[in-house]
Parts: structure tokens; C-alpha cells; sequence
């Protein structure tokens, strides 16, 4: 044997067949584990990607059912606000129209009954309920309008 024959046998670089328990596969290419393990991990990779997308959709349409939901909710307590708002205005008219037919009732009964200065009182003690109420609306309105939003009190 010449000295390239026996250094070729010595490092195992010569041309016959590998041996059986060597993988058979080109020189610098990955083996075939590691690319049925790379193939494995890619799938498993997939598949968690997949359940991700499942997961995300179904936090969507949660989402859309609970804002759904929460508009519903939110139009009927305002129509309830509307309907309550409603009444207090169509009872407020009834008391003021009650109120101003018992004054116009007692002013024309001292009229009638030729009572006028019961009739100048009354005219007297209306004119000063007004004034009391537009005078402390007014006061009311003045000092809401100082207030600072930061202000709690």
C-alpha cells in the first residue's frame, strides 16, 4: 500500500461504502434526525399558532357579544333616564298649573268678595315668592359658575 492509501484508510476517507452503522447521507448536508426533528418542531409551531388564531377570534367575538350587550344595556337605562326625565317635567307643569289655579281662585274670590287689600297681599306675597325664586336661581347659578372643577365642595 502506498502512503495515500494508508492515510486515506486511517481517517476513513476512502472511497468504498460507508460502513452499515454510518447514517448515509451527503458530507455537509444535516442529518435526517435533525430535519424529521426540525420538521416536528415546525408542526408543533403551527399547530400553537393555530390554537393562538382560535383563541384570538373567540376573545373577539366575546368582545363583540359583550359590547353588544353592554349598548343594549346602555339604551334602555337611558330611555328609563328619558321616560323619568319626562315625567318630572309633565308633574312639575301639573303642580305649577294646580298652584296657579288656586292663586287665580283666591285672588278672584277676594275680588269678588270686595276684599282688596286681601287681593294687594296676595298679589304682594307672589311677587315676593317670584323674586325670592329667580334671586336665589340666579345666586345658584353665579356660584357654579365660580367653582373650580377641582373644587370637591
Amino acid at each position: 500500500m502506498s502512503g495515500e492509501e494508508e492515510h486515506g484508510l486511517m481517517h476513513g476517507s476512502t472511497s468504498q461504502e460507508p460502513p452499515t452503522g454510518a447514517p448515509a447521507h451527503e458530507p455537509g448536508a444535516p442529518a435526517p434526525e435533525l430535519i424529521d426533528k426540525w420538521l416536528d418542531n415546525q408542526n408543533q409551531q403551527i399547530e400553537a399558532k393555530a390554537r393562538e388564531t382560535e383563541l384570538a377570534f373567540q376573545q373577539d367575538k366575546h368582545s363583540f357579544e359583550f359590547a353588544t350587550l353592554s349598548i343594549a344595556s346602555q339604551e334602555r337605562d337611558r330611555e328609563a333616564a328619558r321616560v323619568c326625565a319626562r315625567k318630572t317635567r309633565q308633574d312639575s307643569f301639573w303642580l305649577i298649573g294646580v298652584l296657579v289655579l288656586i292663586l287665580a281662585t283666591l285672588l278672584g274670590l277676594a275680588l269678588w268678595l270686595s276684599k282688596d287689600a286681601v287681593a294687594l297681599e296676595i298679589i304682594k306675597d307672589i311677587g315676593l315668592l317670584f323674586g325670592g325664586a329667580f334671586g336665589g336661581y340666579g345666586y345658584g347659578k353665579s356660584k357654579s359658575r365660580d367653582k373650580s372643577p377641582d373644587d370637591p365642595s
